[in-house]
């Protein structure tokens, strides 16, 4: 892409986080996580206090220092901390120290390419506001068409803070079309979802390739309508599943956000539904937003920010290779697959409907350090020359396509880096995916298996909550043990769970309890046992590491029980 990483792609969907389309909220579907944790260093405040409890977790045992906790502290110490539980901040912390091998190799592999990359990113910044300058005597008096005036409109009411009003009756009119829908169903479950939810009936492979057609054929669309190619979308993930290669599963996450900031724009711009009528944005006004915006001030740093980017891709990336699991890794838990698997059917009858299902799903991995190393390589080459071809194209652009440019970058630019070129993912991302019936492992259930083991049984879990009907009293306990039903599809997952592990952690080395690894990883470490967060699927860490223990017999700390009884009475009933 030549601008849409940071024109409209990222722009957009980091601005979109206000607006409704926009909000994660429960949405029946085909895809369920098991979660999606931000990684530690995307959640600074709450890294600290998460660094501050994990510090105290190895230096509170003594009566002295528990008594200022509270009960759901304590409980967390009590059950998780003295049973030497993992940290997924410390892991996340202690994985951004490099050995000296993995520096070496950095240094040798990866680093030119990252510093490549930069310096292209800096020159196509530099040559485009200087062509942007040379064309700015012409703006005063410059006329715009009618399709660029509606490509400024549509970028304005997604990004623009006065726009609040006119972004909720635009998301209104909006709301029926499926890639809305489909939007606010990855927002809880993944990007494979947002593509089979828009392809109703299609598998992931075939939804993908109907989805880049309509992504290209959108690339046109909006280029056509800005009088000059912003937008070069046949580059990095996309041109290699044009030239027949697979997309990696983390992949489709950046593939997702093109879509969907392409099909909102489009939707905006469409003469037929109405809406830029509804958006009162006069030419004078989108000079000001230039004027205003001092673009040149806002961009022309990027080259001062050369070593923070540098810096950060080092950073990030050093990080996923000490956490990302290796091929001999990914084979091992292969194996340990086919024995959750097997456990799993032993609690279903062969004529449940459930059964085929579980037994013929297919798990499929994370990507591995070695891929993604490449993966890195590759598309950092490609954004080189996709930087490098971005100045060629500048010669194509009269005075309103400068100015189109100039208002769409006024109001989408980035000013400081904040990632590395969103190559690097860490998020835990396992999921099931009901329709095609199959599973995605995180490089955390790969890397490690103590944990991975419980999370698997976990997604296979979804699938018998699915597909049988043998469950339907337990479904009913989990709902009153919560006073609701908005977390029972991720409780009776836990479920099975906590009866996979108590049957295996003697075979497999599954006996750690992931729920006090995501309690370690929220806001309030480990401390309340039931959630407020309406907004989430997910019961507390602490709520499901008391129900993974419990499921498990392992003995119920006082410190719980007392919590439990402060916070949810019903927390220890049993639903078995």
């Amino acid at each position: 892409m030549r601008w849409s990483k940071t024109m409209l792609t990222l722009g957009m969907i980091a601005s979109c986080a206000t607006m409704t389309a926009c909000k994660k909220e429960k949405v029946d579907g085909a895809s369920i996580h098991t979660a999606r944790t931000k990684p530690a260093a995307e959640k600074s405040k709450t890294s600290q206090k998460q660094s501050d409890v994990a510090n105290k977790d190895t230096n509170t045992s003594s009566p002295a220092n528990t008594a200022n906790l509270s009960a759901g502290q304590r409980c967390y110490q009590d059950l998780c901390s003295a049973n030497a539980e993992l940290s997924l901040p410390k892991l996340l912390a202690d994985a951004e120290k490099p050995s000296e091998a993995l520096k070496k190799y950095y240094d040798e592999n990866l680093a030119p390419r990252v510093l490549e990359t930069v310096n292209a990113r800096v020159q196509q910044t530099n040559a485009t506001l200087s062509y942007i300058a040379e064309k700015e005597a012409e703006f005063d008096k410059v006329e715009i068409a009618d399709d660029q005036a509606r490509l400024i409109k549509a970028i304005y009411i997604m990004v623009h803070p006065d726009a609040s009003e006119t972004q909720k009756t635009v998301i209104g009119l909006l709301s029926g079309e499926a890639f809305i829908k489909a939007h606010s169903l990855r927002q809880v479950k993944g990007a494979s979802a947002y593509f089979t939810s828009i392809y109703a009936g299609k598998n992931l492979t075939e939804a993908t390739k109907l989805e880049i057609s309509k992504i290209l054929e959108l690339e046109e669309k909006i280029n056509k309508a800005a009088k000059g190619r912003i937008l070069n979308m046949k580059t990095g993930s996309l041109q290699r599943f044009l030239n027949g290669e697979v997309i990696e599963m983390d992949e489709l996450e950046g593939l997702a956000d093109s879509s969907f900031a392409m099909r909102l724009i489009d939707a905006v711009m469409d003469e037929k539904s109405n809406i830029p009528q509804q958006i009162n944005l006069s030419m004078e006004e989108m000079k000001q937003i230039y004027g205003k915006a001092n673009l040149q001030g806002q961009l022309k740093d990027l080259e001062s920010e050369r070593s923070q980017m540098l810096a950060l891709c080092e950073k990030e990336m050093t990080k996923a290779m000490n956490l990302y699991p290796q091929e001999k890794e990914v084979a091992e838990f292969k194996a340990t697959t086919e024995q959750v698997r097997k456990q799993v059917l032993s609690l279903l009858s062969a004529q449940d409907a459930a059964y085929g299902i579980v037994q013929k799903s297919v798990v499929y991995s994370p990507m591995t350090n070695e891929k993604a190393v490449k993966f890195w390589a590759q598309s950092l080459k490609d954004m080189a020359a996709d930087s490098k071809d971005a100045v060629s194209d500048l010669k194509n652009l009269d005075a309103s396509g400068s100015f189109t440019l100039a208002t769409i970058l006024s109001m989408t630019s980035n000013k400081k880096p904040t990632n590395c070129f969103h190559l690097v993912d860490l998020h835990i991302s396992d999921a099931t995916h009901t329709i095609d019936t199959g599973i995605k492992a995180s490089w955390l259930s790969v890397k490690k298996p103590s944990y991975g083991v419980a999370i698997l049984a976990h997604e296979f879990g979804h699938l018998i909550s699915k597909f049988s009907q043998s469950y339907n009293s337990q479904k009913s306990c989990l709902a009153g043990k919560q006073g609701n039903t908005r977390f029972m599809e991720e409780d009776f997952a836990d479920v099975i769970a906590g009866k996979v592990v108590a049957s295996l952690q003697n075979s497999l080395n599954g006996k750690s309890n992931y729920g006090c690894l995501f309690a370690s990883a929220e806001d309030t470490p480990s401390l309340q046992v039931i959630k407020e967060n309406t907004e989430t699927i997910h019961s507390s860490g602490l709520f499901r590491a008391l129900q993974l223990a419990q499921l498990k017999k392992a003995a119920i700390p006082e410190s719980c029980k007392q919590a439990a009884q402060e916070q949810a009475p019903k927390a220890l009933d049993k639903c078995e």
